[in-house]
């Protein structure tokens, strides 16, 4: 079901220059201009599709963060009357720059870029695990890497909120996920071991496939099944130590793609002094 064009310039009449973005199943994404010309992201939930509490959950991760995340601010939401039902809307800063799946397709990233890519998510996750919250969607498509070579971290959609009650069921045999980048707790739904180390393991997947230019458990993968069992079954390969990606960040993307939750590093904390001193090993510091 798509959005009347008229409707959402009439109803959202403060914004202007609406240009349709890649969405999802449960939501049209438009990039717009504010009144003074700033560029901000409106999500439009479709009704009956959304579930209302996991869209306030997505509202409140950011805030919860603090003005000084990398993550998009908030301006706005609230839900407002539409020709088929009441339609949940979210208005975010728009943060500048290329998302890193667009920047792999220019070829894999140095290591420097992928080490102060890992620190900068890092640092957003040591904030998320104070809250505590947990992302469950670290992937490329929600990593911007902005014209100052900062990385933020996008879309709380799916977040669960380890202090409230979760909202998918427990009966599930699948919890939410992105194949190839959740861990093995996280597709399983067992809740009992879902915490910042789902997204270790998550951003893990995405360095591997930042320094080698290819995600090992999506590569050649003939079906979702088979992706799992790979997740399940699989420890990636060592990555080759080098002036560039020296051994101390080589044994950081180890530990954090390693199967079991409990082998990997404790806490976003752990994994993000690790990160910091491998970037010390080759002189660079935030």
């Amino acid at each position: 079901m798509a959005f009347d064009s008229a409707w959402i310039e009439h109803t959202f009449g403060k914004y202007h220059d609406f240009r349709e973005l890649p969405g999802g199943g449960q939501k049209a994404v438009f990039r717009c201009l504010d009144a003074n010309g700033a560029p901000t992201v409106l999500k439009l939930f479709h009704p009956g599709r959304a579930d209302r509490e996991r869209v306030l959950r997505e509202v409140r991760a950011p805030d919860a963060l603090g003005v000084d995340a990398r993550v998009p601010r908030i301006i706005e939401a609230a839900s407002v009357p539409s020709p088929t039902g009441d339609v949940i809307y979210i208005v975010e800063q728009q943060i500048a720059g290329k998302n890193l799946r667009e920047c792999l397709a220019g070829g894999p990233l140095s290591g420097l870029q992928t080490m102060a890519m890992t620190r900068d998510i890092l640092d957003v996750l040591v904030k998320a695990e104070r809250i505590p919250v947990v992302h469950r969607d670290i992937k490329p498509e929600n990593i911007i890497i902005d014209p100052e070579g900062q990385a933020w971290l996008l879309d709380f959609g799916i977040a669960r909120f380890l202090d409230m009650g979760s909202l998918t069921a427990t009966s599930s045999r699948f919890g939410l996920f992105t194949p190839g980048y959740a861990p093995v707790e996280q597709f399983n739904n067992v809740k009992s071991e879902i915490d910042t180390r789902a997204d270790l393991f998550a951003l893990g997947t995405t360095v591997f496939e930042c320094i080698t230019g290819m995600n090992p458990y999506t590569h050649g993968a003939s079906s979702m099944d088979e992706i799992l069992r790979r997740v399940e079954n699989q420890q990636l390969d060592r990555l080759p130590a080098s002036a560039a990606v020296p051994s101390l960040f080589v044994d950081l993307v180890e530990a954090l793609t390693r199967t079991r939750a409990n082998h990997r590093p404790p806490s976003a904390r752990d994994a993000l002094e690790w990160v910091n001193e491998a970037l010390g090993e080759i002189g660079e510091t935030d």
